[in-house]
Parts: C-alpha cells; sequence; structure tokens
C-alpha cells in the first residue's frame, strides 16, 4: 500500500501557521479563560469595596468615639424614624381591594382628561405578595401620542406600577396602546 506524499512546506508557511495557531489559542484563552475570571474578581472587588462602606459606616453608629459630629447617632435615629414615619404614611394611603371601582372609575376619568379614547379596562385576578396586594389591569385605548404621554402623566399619581406596554402605530398620528399596569393596595 503506498502512502500519500505531501509536498514539504516552506518555512514561511510553516511560520505563518504557527502565528496563525497562537493567534487562535490566545483568542481562546482570552474568551474562555481570562474574561470570565477578571470579571468574577471585578464582581468580588465590588462586593467588597460596599462591605467596606457597610463596615465602616456600622463601626461609626457602634463606636462614634471620636466622630467630628457628637450628634450623629441622634442624627441617624432621627432620618430612621423620618423615613418610618414617610413609609407609614404612603402605606395608609394606599387603596384597599375594595376600592377597586373608584379606581377604575378614576383611571376612565384620567384616560378623558387627557383625550385618551380608553378600548377596554379589564381587571385580573388580585395578586397577593410579601407586604402588599397586587391588582393587574389589561387597557387598550387609543390617542395621539401627546394624549398618551398626557395620560402617563396623569396616571403616574395613582400607586399604579408599569408591568408591560406594546405600542402601535394605527394612522398618524393615532397610536394604539396595549399595556398592563398594576395597581399597589393594602
Amino acid at each position: 500500500m503506498a502512502g500519500i506524499k505531501l509536498p514539504q512546506l516552506q518555512t514561511k508557511y510553516k511560520i505563518l501557521i504557527a502565528v496563525g495557531a497562537a493567534a487562535v489559542g490566545i483568542s481562546f484563552y482570552y474568551d474562555y479563560a481570562y474574561k470570565p475570571h477578571a470579571q468574577k474578581i471585578k464582581e468580588v472587588q465590588e462586593q467588597l469595596a460596599v462591605l467596606g462602606d457597610t463596615l465602616n459606616i456600622i463601626c461609626t453608629v457602634d463606636y462614634p468615639g471620636a466622630a467630628p459630629d457628637a450628634g450623629l447617632l441622634q442624627k441617624i435615629q432621627v432620618a430612621q424614624n423620618a423615613e418610618l414615619q414617610r413609609s407609614r404614611q404612603e402605606e395608609a394611603n394606599l387603596p384597599a381591594p375594595a376600592d377597586l371601582s373608584l379606581l377604575l372609575e378614576k383611571v376612565t376619568d384620567l384616560a378623558q382628561a387627557a383625550q385618551v379614547n380608553l378600548k377596554s379596562l379589564e381587571p385580573k385576578e388580585l395578586l397577593q405578595k410579601e407586604f402588599y396586594k397586587q391588582q393587574p389591569l389589561h387597557l387598550e385605548l387609543e390617542a395621539r401620542y401627546v394624549n398618551f404621554l398626557n395620560f402617563m402623566q396623569l396616571i403616574n399619581r395613582l400607586p399604579v406600577v408599569m408591568e408591560k406596554i406594546k405600542i402601535e402605530l394605527v394612522e398618524r398620528p393615532k397610536i394604539k396602546v396595549i399595556m398592563q399596569l398594576a395597581i399597589i393596595m393594602k
């Protein structure tokens, strides 16, 4: 059985193949070994920086010692009390599930005020979250873009969260908007 005889490669082609193989090897090492490792190092450094800041705050609060401001602990306590009072006030302002019909009327009134043609307003099943309830609403509307922006500014005054939105151009200058809002409740 006769073997296949290949011609001898010139030195310049051998060097070119070696350089190409080295470039592929370096690229592979960079993408699959160095890059993920460097990313992990960066994440750990960021976590250490956050922990260092937290430790400095804890040390200042627990051991104010020679802190330049003797009332630092008192200022922190006042800020905590103010934030707690503000969150309790906002929680008290949240609507109850029994107020759903009033909220739906308010959304309808806001749509009329913004000159938005509300095609459908459909409440979905009430969802229980960890500390609150969430009432999803499915809305379909048509409006000019400017009127839609006015509607969004008005509706942001309510305790709502935008979950999904789809905007389609119907005919200039009108748009069709399909969106899902969630009303936050007690």
